[in-house]
């Protein structure tokens, strides 16, 4: 069994609260190093990141993120460590947990860092898959709240998020930061591509809790 609090697979496994949470702590630390303040907070402590798919933003802020605050990134390539080939998830899993405090990964299929977290101690954080990206959309978050005021207008109506493309792992996430915080979601894309339907109906009650529509 998962405990889907103590990793970052789908922004749908997090509450309201821990959200809300981790945005908070995430605008103090940029203030603090925008300050230009040192920090040792992770000091001593590591990730591994293992990308199967091609990155610039993501795999390059996870680095420097970790420098910034004092800890250490490791980079793993995939055709060397043959990752349930060579490797079964089980066993790379269980080793990397004995060396570092946590692991970032990027790849295709939604079921690898299911498993990595099923047979894993440390937690694993989604750096997207063909399902989701949760990491982007708690990053939205943060670029809501700091520069927008929030996730409600002024009359305290809440605020639509409008999402031109086909239903990605990115519109996805978006939605489901939605139905969290409590804003209307719109996708405009092409017929035949829209997101899928489990995906939706997953939202839908948070939408609906929060007085919220997806259109």
């Amino acid at each position: 069994m998962i405990d889907r609090n103590k990793h970052f697979l789908r922004l749908m496994d997090w509450s309201e609260e821990k959200i809300l949470e981790t945005i908070e702590i995430a605008s103090r630390l940029k203030a603090e190093v925008h300050a230009g303040k040192v920090s040792d907070r992770l000091h001593g402590q590591n990730i591994a990141m293992f990308f199967e798919k091609p990155s610039l933003r993501t795999i390059t802020t996870f680095q420097v993120g970790m420098n910034q605050l004092g800890g250490h990134a490791v980079l793993l390539a995939p055709d060397s460590i043959g990752l349930g080939k060579r490797e079964s998830v089980k066993d790379v899993a269980r080793c990397l947990s004995r060396w570092v405090n946590a692991i970032v990964v990027r790849c295709f299929k939604q079921d690898l860092v299911e498993q990595l977290a099923e047979y894993g101690s440390v937690p694993v954080v989604n750096a997207l898959t063909d399902d989701y990206h949760p990491c982007q959309a708690i990053a939205f978050a943060q670029m809501i709240c700091e520069n927008l005021g929030g996730f409600k207008n002024a009359d305290g109506k809440p605020k639509t998020v409008a999402f031109i493309g086909d239903g990605n792992n990115v519109a996805n996430s978006f939605l489901a930061l939605a139905s969290k915080v409590g804003m209307n979601f719109t996708l405009a894309c092409p017929k035949g591509f829209e997101q899928p339907a489990k995906v939706v109906e997953e939202a839908e009650a948070g939408l609906k809790k929060h007085g919220c529509q997806y259109r």
